[in-house]
């Protein structure tokens, strides 16, 4: 899908603000469970190696690779 819908802040709050309170509720739990996960996932990237010095490259090699 090469076209996205853009949705701006003030439209997903009026949105949010005409649900149902049970449908308020959902959203809330939706929102909670899409935090959770992104907390449980990792987000560590790649150190920048190319602007290590020679000891911090070590240094990092060693204890994110163990050698």
């Amino acid at each position: 899908m090469s076209d996205q819908i853009k949705v701006s802040d003030s439209e997903a709050l009026e949105w949010a603000n005409q649900l149902s309170d049970q449908d308020k509720v959902e959203l809330k739990r939706q929102a909670l469970l899409k935090r959770a996960i992104d907390l449980a996932q990792p987000n560590e990237g790649e150190p920048n190696w190319g602007a290590m010095d020679d000891q911090t490259f070590l240094r990092v090699r060693r204890e994110k690779y163990g050698y």
